[in-house]
């Protein structure tokens, strides 16, 4: 667990690091971003802000969880006589972890509570831990936030499904760990964005060819 814990504060300090790159450089970023891709400019500026826009969503997304996760944990944990501030922080911070998540935080203190005889208290965790934070809140939540970031904070006009983004996000996490937060919704974002371009160019100015 040390060796997850580790990696998630080393991964943390990176996208500091990334995000204050990218408030730094974003304009420059941006100019050779558009510069980079071989199609017209307003194609290339319709491909970054489908791609800024899906990553926006997916970032609002997973922030919120984190908090929800968080308090949701620390809400609980105080029953048992410990710091909720600290845990619920720590428990928010572990979900973000691949394939072990909050289990770095509410297994230890269920572990503890065992120890010290308290068998229901170590079951209670545990079924909550389980039931309530990784089934209700990270897998069905998540989905109906993603709508509700999606229609009621950015508005955006995004044409792409919800569930498309949250399967995204899950595949990425599979694939590329952490970081398959960003990657998953990028790469999905990125050929949705240039399938469209094709149907929208390519194929009508065939259609229009043909009808001449």
């Amino acid at each position: 667990m040390g060796k997850y814990g580790f990696k998630l504060i080393t991964d943390a300090l990176f996208i500091l690091g990334l995000l204050f790159f990218f408030f730094y450089y974003g304009e420059r970023f941006y100019c050779y971003f558009l510069g980079v891709l071989p199609l017209e400019m307003n194609q290339s500026k319709k491909v970054f802000e489908e791609v800024a826009g899906i990553l926006r969503i997916v970032l609002l997304t997973s922030l919120i969880t984190v908090i929800l996760e968080g308090v949701a944990f620390g809400v609980m944990i105080v029953w048992f006589g410990h710091d909720g501030w600290s845990l619920g922080i720590l428990y928010g911070l572990a979900s973000l972890v691949p394939a072990v998540g909050g289990a770095l935080i509410w297994i230890p203190i269920a572990i503890y509570e065992l120890y010290h005889g308290n068998v229901n208290g170590a079951i209670f965790i545990a079924l909550y831990s389980i039931l309530l934070i990784s089934v209700l809140i990270d897998s069905v939540l998540k989905p109906y936030l993603i709508v509700f970031i999606k229609k009621r904070i950015f508005k955006t006009t995004l044409k792409i499904n919800e569930m498309l983004i949250f399967f995204s996000m899950i595949a990425g996490i599979s694939q590329f760990g952490f970081w398959g937060i960003i990657v998953g919704p990028t790469i999905t974002a990125f050929f949705i964005a240039l399938l469209r371009l094709y149907e929208n160019y390519f194929i009508q100015k065939e259609k229009e060819t043909c009808e001449c």
